[in-house]
C-alpha cells in the first residue's frame, strides 16, 4: 500500500465525515471483465487471461488461429497490400518488452514473498508507549498485535496464496482477524508493482479453521467460493529503490480507501491502509470509519503499527508465537476483546 498516510497526509484522527472517501458503485467492482490487461490475473494456462477463441482449433497438438497467429497473419496481409503495419503489443519488440517486464515483476514477486512471510509483533512499540503513559485508542497509542503470515502455495506455480492471522497480546487464542491474500505481478513498464487481492473467510470455513487450531495447511484453499473478496480493497505493492541493499516495499490502495460492509458493526466501513515492508519490520497503518466518518478501529492519530520481524526461537519475543502462558505472565497487556470486538470484522 507510495506510503501516503504513514506520518502525514491522510491522518486517521483528522478524518471526519467530510474526509471519508466517496463510495463508488459496488456493481462496478463485481466483474473482473472490467479489469485492464495489466491487472489480469494469469489463468490456468498462464496466458494472462487471453483465452482460446471460439474459432480456434488444435491441429496435431498445435493451436491454430490463436490470438498471436491471427494478428501475425493480419500484419502479413497489410504488408503485402503495401499499407503500413500498425505497431502491436504482439510485435517482436512488444513481446520482448513484455517478457522483460514479466521477469522484473517475477523478481520483485520473489523478493516480496520472501519478506512478507513470517512472524511480526509490535510489543516493543507498545512497551515504549506504556512506559511513557500512552494508552491505546483514545490515548493515541497502539494495541499489542501479532501478525503471522504463512505461504500456503508454491510461488513457482504463479499461485502465491498467503494465510494471515492477527491476534492480541501474544495470545494465539485471541485471534481477531484471519485473511487470505493472493498476490501476482502487474506488468507495468514504469514499476514492478504487485497486486494483492484480499479475502475474508465465510463463517463455516472460519469455524473449520478454528477447530484445526488455525493451521492453514489443514484446509484446501483452491475454491474461492468459500471466500469473500473485499472488492476494491486490493493492495498494490511497489518496490522502492534504496541506496542500501535492503529491499523495501510500500503498499497502498489506488482508490485511497475502500468500503466494506461489516455485519458486526451493522454499517459500511471506509478503510484506509498504508504499509511498509522491509527486512526487519512490517508497518501497517490500517484504520476504519463508519458511514458517518466516526472512528472504528486503528490508530486515532494515524501512526502505524510497527511490527518487528521475529528471527526464530531464540528471539526475546518468541513467546508471542508460542503463546505460553507462563512466559506471558508480567508481559501481556491483556487487551479487552470486548472493547475491540468491532475490529474483528474490518
Amino acid at each position: 500500500m507510495g506510503f501516503v498516510g504513514l506520518f502525514g497526509g491522510q491522518l486517521a484522527g483528522a478524518a471526519g465525515k467530510d474526509r471519508v472517501c466517496r463510495w463508488k458503485e459496488r456493481a462496478s467492482r463485481l466483474s473482473r471483465v472490467e479489469m485492464t490487461t495489466d491487472d489480469a490475473e494469469p489463468n490456468e494456462n498462464g496466458n494472462g487471461g487471453v483465452g482460446k477463441d471460439k474459432e480456434s482449433s488444435f491441429v496435431d497438438g498445435v493451436l491454430r488461429d490463436s490470438v498471436l497467429e491471427t494478428i501475425w497473419q493480419s500484419q502479413v496481409k497489410e504488408k503485402r497490400a503495401g499499407r503500413p503495419v500498425e505497431s502491436s503489443q504482439y510485435s517482436m519488440h512488444g513481446t520482448v518488452r513484455r517478457i522483460a517486464q514479466y521477469l522484473k515483476a517475477k523478481e520483485s514477486m520473489n523478493k516480496f514473498i520472501k519478506l512478507f512471510e513470517g512472524e511480526f509483533d509490535n510489543y516493543e512499540q507498545v512497551l515504549e508507549e506504556r512506559e511513557k503513559g500512552i494508552e491505546p485508542r483514545e490515548g493515541g497509542g497502539h494495541e499489542h498485535i501479532h501478525c503471522q503470515l504463512q505461504l500456503i502455495s508454491d510461488p513457482t506455480l504463479n499461485d502465491n496464496i498467503i494465510f494471515a492471522k492477527y491476534y492480541f497480546d501474544g495470545n494465539p487464542r485471541a485471534i481477531f482477524r484471519s485473511r487470505i491474500y493472493k498476490v501476482w505481478p502487474v506488468l507495468n513498464e514504469e514499476s514492478r508493482e504487485l497486486n494483492m487481492r484480499i479475502f475474508r473467510l465465510y463463517e463455516e470455513l472460519e469455524q473449520e479453521l478454528r477447530s484445526k487450531n488455525y493451521d492453514p495447511t489443514q484446509i484446501e484453499w483452491g475454491d474461492e467460493s468459500e471466500l469473500v473478496e473485499l472488492y476494491g480493497c486490493n493492495v498494490y505493492w511497489a518496490q522502492e529503490e534504496e541506496e542500501s541493499s535492503d529491499s523495501v516495499f510500500t503498499g497502498y490502495m489506488k482508490e485511497e480507501c475502500c468500503q466494506v460492509f461489516s455485519p458486526v458493526v451493522g454499517d459500511f466501513l471506509h478503510i484506509y491502509d498504508d504499509l511498509l515492508l522491509n527486512d526487519t519490520h512490517l508497518s501497517v497503518n490500517d484504520r476504519g470509519f463508519d458511514s458517518e466518518g466516526q472512528f472504528v478501529y486503528g490508530n486515532r492519530i494515524g501512526l502505524p503499527y510497527v511490527m518487528r520481524r521475529l528471527t526464530g526461537e531464540d528471539d526475546a519475543l518468541w513467546w508471542t508465537v508460542t503463546g505460553e502462558e507462563e512466559a506471558r505472565k508480567g508481559k501481556a497487556f491483556n487487551t479487552s476483546l470486548k472493547t475491540y470486538v468491532r475490529s474483528s470484522d474490518a
